[in-house]
């Protein structure tokens, strides 16, 4: 059996342009776009903020990145990032990257199969 405590797997949604999602999200409202830098302030209306898709997949490849940076007790951490993946190790990601689901939910499931796959080798 595999340890998960040794992965730790951050999954985004993706903001595809066109999509059925972007027309649905499209009609909740305008908002404010802002870059998303590390000197930036933190946004004061995050309604606002997150209305726009390009605002929230800009503050996810910033999280994504920031992420594999991280120092958590040895573990891999692997994160998506627009339609693909980044890590802190090597490993093979084939299954996971180019990934066009758009959301989170579906997205976790590839992770998931991709820890099976991984222990079903080692076995």
């Amino acid at each position: 059996m595999h340890d998960v405590s040794k992965r730790l797997d951050i999954v985004w949604d993706e903001y595809i342009h066109d999509s059925l999602k972007s027309m649905t999200r499209s009609k909740r409202g305008k908002g404010v776009r802002r870059r998303v830098e590390p000197n930036n302030r933190i946004p004061g209306n995050w309604n606002a903020f997150l209305r726009v898709d390009e605002n929230k997949a800009e503050l996810f490849r910033f999280l994504a990145d920031l992420s594999i940076g991280l120092k958590v007790g040895g573990k891999q951490v692997i994160s998506t990032c627009g339609h693909g993946v980044v890590c802190n190790s090597d490993i093979d990601i084939c299954n996971l990257s180019p990934c066009t689901h758009e959301e989170a939910d579906t997205r976790i499931l590839l992770h998931a199969a991709n820890v099976l796959r991984r222990d079903s080798i080692q076995s």
